[in-house]
């Protein structure tokens, strides 16, 4: 009987990322360096080892490959069983190195006396890790698990699903039972301590008087100040809404994403709700004369009577919209905080009733579920964003806090929510590389960051300044994530999710200029500009802190020393693989560019390695599209502002770039001086192309003269395929000649010229991108006319003359002039 899977272990002597053995384990053969012995393959049959040809080792002279080559089954291989402890907790590790394909998993499973499995955190299969894929180097991996209280033995089981593809390599088992204490300082075994919960109490206010997240009503001598700086805009705006229904946003609304995969359809009417609320709230605060009362009301009551507050796309199975589970996402916490400060602020101006209708439903949508999420620890099912290193983390976080503060009574409860926080924010702190870049993009910054800052003023306002979530260095760096990011003419590029032309939100940056540079606009009242400006942009709990006197307590929370850039002529994000290449005097007249590496494998990813985005007289004439409008049912292929073929890179033997974290590219080299800046990428790991031996991209930015960039790439193949390259645009485009063509986005207008080795002429294709939104950019498509083996391709990009825009009629109706 045969297996249509390879189990093959190299004999050769490979040069290892890590010299040293691993610790002795309880794992027989950790390191196969005594080929197969202990271990046994599943099921039983013929098995194909080879230790000729290639090395399959992370160290020693042995390593194990798993190759499994049938779409119809899977293979395994299992360690001999070991002694274990019951209730232990053990951690596994080992290195892993994918070759190619997906699908292989590392099983930790414990079985008991008599050899039953037992199930691990709800598994039957024991705790597991799937392998990266793709090609990837060496990595470390591990597995954290608790020996159940039946355990009697445990083995390792490497195992290929059963319709994957994959080839990879694995070496170097270790296994470790930790101590009691190490084991509790684990995150998966946290658990609330009452201990702490008091020192929280002993913080805050023992009752709520009005609100804590800002002026109540009553405060008439805030809310005039606030009504002054408003304007009248905002009650010209009430006073329409008195004339316009509730908005609807009904059950069948409601169930149109589970039929149809499409979110506007409710995700508006229920977004237009809480802004109908917010200005309501508002105009009422101001005016304090009833008027806006009925309405407000009404608004309300209709806000209670939603069947749930869980956005349709994140209620796949309809739980919440049937009732079988009450569970927080970001439409709930966002809602719950709009509603709690509402009926905070306006006090005893409403209704008895609908008070206590609306602390009713904030307690069983909101408290009680992220209770019993603190209580449960990490293991609880509900609230899965609470060890989430995303901006749900913050997000849900700071407006369940904030409800929390407002509305909540028992001040112990309000303790246990706190320490919650407390504890489960900082896993936020992990969805950060170690340089503090954003690999959201610049609009999850405003959303995520911007919500951890609501949150670290909402904990120094109601702690006195004993909790303050602006200490840690990760934080301070992430802070600092616009100002190293923006380019002159106020541009920032729009990687990952972003809308076009992001900004970041002016009372985000105010805040941490304040609160780490001790900067601020009005020194006596301790005002920010934004508070002047734009002081009822935002949510409610936004406006709650930012248009109103920031906390003051002792000393500004400005401990952290903040990485100063080296030189204001470029950034670069290491961790992030990001490059920002500036201009002398950062002067909006000269070409500035910023430079995208990294992987394809980050949260709200595009597939963009390699890309580049151009910034002049403050637009960006060659730019990352931004974001698209997305369904349940896209996919890098079918969305063109997601995948590579929306972006200005190229396609290799007519395959966009894969994704994926190992999808990634590699800096060869760098060098950079006061007039140039040079920086090579390997990007051959971004296509899943056999023949693709080489392709290296080359950026070289000059900041002599008005600027410019020069492009080259270079591709060899083991035979010929095609190559072509992409710039993308919101411009209007024309040839100039076979080789050259010119961009104009407003006042910048750019030159592009190419030239490929040999001087065959490029082939040019100008196309709009396919997408939802609105005037969808352009694709300028250069290609080689014939498949090659190898190539050397430039592109040269220059300012040119403003009068030249003559030539070409702007598309752009937003571009500025």
């Amino acid at each position: 009987m045969s297996y249509p899977f390879i189990i093959a272990l190299a004999s050769l002597s490979a040069l290892a990322l890590n010299n040293q053995c691993p610790a002795a384990s309880s794992i027989p053969n950790p390191g196969f360096e005594n080929q197969l012995e202990g271990w046994e393959t599943h099921p039983s049959g013929d098995l194909v080892s080879s230790g000729i040809g290639t090395g399959f080792s992370h160290s020693g002279e042995s390593g194990l490959r798993v190759a499994d080559k049938d779409p119809s089954s899977g293979c395994e291989i299992r360690s001999a069983r070991f002694p274990v402890t019951p209730d232990a907790t053990y951690r596994l590790t080992f290195w892993g190195r994918g070759m190619e394909g997906k699908g292989l998993g590392v099983y930790l499973v414990f079985v008991d006396s008599k050899g039953n499995w037992l199930g691990v955190d709800g598994s039957k299969d024991g705790a597991t890790l799937t392998l990266p894929e793709g090609e990837t180097p060496w990595v470390p991996l591990s597995i954290t698990a608790k020996a159940p209280g039946e355990a009697a033995k445990a083995f390792v089981r490497i195992h290929s699903y059963g319709q994957a593809l994959v080839t990879a390599d694995i070496d170097d088992f270790a296994m470790d039972e930790l101590s009691p204490e190490e084991a509790a300082q684990l995150p998966e075994n946290w658990m609330l301590s009452q201990e702490r919960v008091k020192e929280i109490e002993g913080m805050m206010p023992q009752s709520l008087s009005g609100s804590m997240c800002g002026p109540g009503i009553d405060d008439r001598a805030a809310w005039e100040d606030f009504g002054k700086r408003v304007g009248p805009e905002l009650l010209e705006r009430a006073d329409a809404m008195l004339n316009e229904p509730v908005p609807d946003a009904s059950d069948e609304l409601f169930l149109t994403f589970s039929r149809t995969g499409t979110r506007p359809e409710y995700e508006k009417p229920f977004r237009d709700r809480r802004v109908r609320l917010r200005v309501l709230t508002l105009a009422e605060c101001i005016r304090d004369e009833g008027k806006y009362l009925p309405a407000i009301e009404k608004t309300l009551e209709a806000i209670l009577k939603e069947k749930t507050w869980v956005l349709p796309a994140h209620d796949a199975h309809l739980d919440n919209f049937e009732g079988r589970v009450v569970d927080i996402d970001l439409g709930v916490a966002v809602r719950g905080a709009t509603v709690a400060t509402s009926v905070a602020w306006l006090g005893d101006r409403l209704s008895s009733d609908l008070r206590k209708h609306a602390l009713a439903e904030l307690d069983r949508r909101i408290f009680t579920p992220y209770l019993t999420k603190v209580h449960e620890g990490p293991r609880g099912k509900l609230c899965w964003w609470t060890h989430a290193p995303t901006n749900w983390n913050p997000v849900c976080h700071s407006q369940v806090v904030i409800a929390a503060m407002d509305a909540l009574t028992d001040v112990h409860r309000r303790a246990e929510i706190v320490a919650g926080a407390e504890h489960f924010v900082k896993r936020y702190y992990d969805g950060f590389p170690l340089d503090g870049y954003c690999t959201e993009g610049l609009g999850y910054w405003d959303y995520g960051f911007g919500h951890y800052v609501l949150l670290a003023e909402t904990l120094l306002r109601v702690t006195g300044g004993e909790i303050n979530l602006y200490e840690p260095a990760i934080i301070g760096l992430a802070a600092q994530y616009p100002k190293k990011l923006k380019m002159a003419g106020n541009v920032y590029p729009s990687f990952a999710d972003c809308p076009r032309y992001p900004k970041p939100f002016p009372w985000i940056t105010d805040i941490i200029q304040y609160r780490y540079e001790g900067k601020i606009r009005d020194s006596n009242r301790r005002l920010i500009d934004s508070a002047f400006e734009q002081p009822a942009g935002g949510t409610l709990s936004e406006i709650s802190v930012a248009a109103f006197p920031l906390t003051e307590f002792g000393d500004r929370p400005d401990a952290i020393s903040v990485q100063k850039e080296e030189s204001l002529l470029r950034t670069w994000f290491p961790s992030g693989g990001v490059f920002i290449c500036r201009s002398v005097g950062d002067d909006p007249e000269v070409l500035e560019v910023a430079i995208k590496g990294g992987h394809n494998g980050e949260t709200h990813n595009h597939n963009d390695v390699g890309g580049f985005v151009l910034a002049l007289k403050g637009r960006s004439p060659i730019i990352d599209p931004g974001r698209d409008i997305y369904s349940k049912f896209d996919s890098y292929e079918t969305v063109d502002l997601k995948g590579s073929q929306g972006h200005s890179v190229p396609r290799i033997a007519g395959k966009n770039q894969r994704s994926g974290r190992y999808a990634l590219a590699e800096v060869i080299s760098h060098q950079f001086t006061e007039d140039t800046d040079t920086i090579v990428l390997d990007l051959s790991r971004l296509y899943d192309v056999p023949e693709l031996m080489r392709l290296e991209r080359k950026f070289s930015y000059s900041r002599k003269n008005l600027g410019s960039l020069t492009v080259i790439d270079t591709v060899e193949f083991s035979r010929p395929q095609t190559y072509e390259n992409a710039f993308i645009t919101y411009g209007a485009v024309t040839m100039t000649t076979d080789k050259s063509a010119l961009i104009v986005d407003g006042d910048s207008v750019i030159s592009l010229a190419t030239q490929a080795d040999g001087n065959p002429s490029m082939r040019f294709k100008i196309e709009p991108l396919q997408t939802i939104i609105p005037r969808p950019p352009l694709r300028i498509l250069a290609s080689l006319p014939e498949p090659v083996l190898k190539a050397t391709i430039r592109y040269e990009l220059n300012p040119a003359k403003k009068e030249w825009a003559s030539y070409v009629e702007n598309r752009d109706p937003e571009a500025t002039h």
